[in-house]
């Protein structure tokens, strides 16, 4: 979970534990003391109390396939998973909440088109209408979806639960640009959500699924029209800036619903290319990706007496002194 090897560990202990003593103790071949268990917990600045939690099983996990990590990152951030996921139930078990699953959608996606139909009974399910989505994130959230936010190497997009986990959850890299995190998440939504028919290409359906869900297709048509040869760039801007898709996303949208031709497509991509917006777009799309249900539970909890303030850091993963600062935020915010 901290990327550490033995040997980097072993020096954050002063010398306590041995890197021989800790592959003994990976290997399972002795147990460390009360005492190793404190240094080990500080050098990693973990409560003592995490070696002794519940551990929650991953069974399976689908990462973004653009994610190309090798096999170290990849065990990091399945651990930071975990531990999300651990705090995250003793919250929800101490505050009596029980833990929801989304359904799946009810039919199998057979072509690209049901991938369409599908975002928009999923909308009409959450009561979205057609409007733009201010945050992914909230909205999911408020379905029971646990959400992790990491600070990961650009190479990682996200990763979610597989259909038959015991509990949803989606992470995604908040060090990637605002717009490529709001489709990250929805894709992962995507995977999550659609049962999708072997002979069809899975990344193509949850991709379109992503798009739709996304922005309508009678809000794009209503935007651009039905049919045109060319868009100008002012228009993604325009429609960047209140959907917070990336203009090459927004363009691949266009050409799905056939309101552009793959010829003007081309030549757009082009365009966009010469103009550098295809590794640097314009900033237009003004939001924030930020998962909050876990510490809003967790400050009813001490309002409700429920939680201690310091069981509460614990369950957020953060030092004591750390928390009472985030809480602080959260009041100056709330009396804003």
């Amino acid at each position: 979970m901290r990327g550490y090897s033995l040997k980097e560990l072993a020096g954050l202990t002063s010398g306590a534990v041995s890197s021989a003593t800790l592959s003994r103790f990976e290997r399972g071949e002795i147990a460390p003391s009360p005492d190793k268990l404190r240094w080990l917990a500080r050098a990693m600045e973990l409560p003592y109390s995490y070696f002794f939690r519940t551990p929650k099983v991953i069974n399976q996990v689908a990462f973004r396939k653009r994610s190309k990590l090798g096999k170290k990152v990849e065990q990091q951030i399945l651990e930071q998973t975990r531990d999300f996921l651990e705090r995250y139930t003793e919250a929800e078990h101490l505050m009596n909440i029980p833990s929801q699953k989304l359904p799946e959608f009810s039919g199998v996606i057979k072509s690209l088109e049901d991938a369409e139909s599908a975002a928009d009974q999923l909308r009409k399910d959450w009561r979205l209408g057609e409007n733009p989505i201010h945050s992914v994130v909230e909205e999911m959230e408020a379905e029971g979806i646990r959400i992790l936010a990491v600070d990961a190497h650009s190479a990682f997009d996200g990763l979610s639960s597989t259909p038959d986990s015991e509990e949803d959850f989606i992470v995604f890299n908040r060090n990637q640009p605002l717009d490529r995190q709001r489709f990250t998440l929805l894709h992962e939504l995507g995977h999550h959500y659609l049962k999708i028919a072997p002979k069809l290409d899975q990344e193509r359906a949850v991709n379109r699924f992503s798009g739709a869900f996304a922005v309508p297709a009678s809000m794009m048509r209503e935007r651009i029209g039905s049919h045109r040869k060319q868009l100008h760039p002012v228009e993604l801007i325009g429609l960047k800036k209140d959907f917070g898709l990336s203009i090459a996303a927004l363009l691949y949208r266009a050409k799905d619903l056939g309101i552009i031709t793959e010829y003007a497509h081309r030549n757009a991509m082009v365009t966009i290319s010469q103009i550098g917006w295809r590794k640097n777009e314009p900033e237009v799309f003004i939001g924030e990706e930020k998962p909050s249900r876990l510490l809003e539970l967790l400050g009813r909890g001490i309002a409700e007496e429920c939680i201690s303030q310091s069981k509460a850091a614990e369950l957020y993963g953060m030092k004591l002194g750390d928390f009472r600062d985030v809480l602080l935020q959260g009041e100056k915010y709330s009396s804003n």
